[in-house]
């Protein structure tokens, strides 16, 4: 053991180890955030990890380092099981700022079933749509939803939108 750098202890502790355990690698794995074993690491704990905690933890550590963004990742963690971690990539993705993925917002918004999710999908059209926007999200304030949840997302989003087109 003494042979090995505190990154690879990080990860054999990560294997061993319980939840908490698990918990406190990944995130003790950003301070090695420049070497891109930890981006491998916590890509598969994002999409393989049993414990939902985990996957949006090692989610969001690769989405504060923006020279590594993986949009395909994020994507691709729309479909987890736990909407916890669906609503982490959604909003990750919408801190991109990209127009190009208004579409899939729009898409994830129509057949997500969490509530969250849909709510996080409307703020992230906000973050990258503009005024041809407006109709999409007025027609979701409409929803009706817990705590209006939804309604006061597109509010929100056509907000942000506005404020950008002035």
């Amino acid at each position: 053991m003494s042979g090995q750098g505190s990154e690879e202890l990080l990860v054999l502790n990560r294997k061993l180890d319980d939840l908490i355990g698990r918990l406190a690698a990944v995130n003790e794995l950003r301070s090695f955030s420049g070497e891109k074993s930890s981006l491998s690491v916590w890509t598969k704990l994002a999409t393989s990890d049993t414990f939902w905690a985990v996957r949006q933890t090692a989610l969001e550590n690769i989405g504060k380092y923006p020279g590594e963004k993986s949009t395909d990742l994020f994507k691709a963690c729309l479909k987890d099981s736990n909407s916890k971690v669906r609503v982490s990539a959604i909003r990750i993705l919408g801190d991109l700022k990209d127009p190009k993925l208004i579409k899939l917002f729009e898409k994830t918004f129509r057949s997500e079933n969490s509530y969250a999710a849909q709510a996080e999908s409307l703020k992230s059209i906000g973050k990258c749509g503009g005024k041809q926007q407006l109709a999409f999200l007025k027609e979701a304030e409409a929803i009706k939803s817990y705590r209006n949840i939804i309604s006061k997302a597109a509010t929100d989003a056509s907000s942000i939108i506005m404020k950008k087109t002035q």
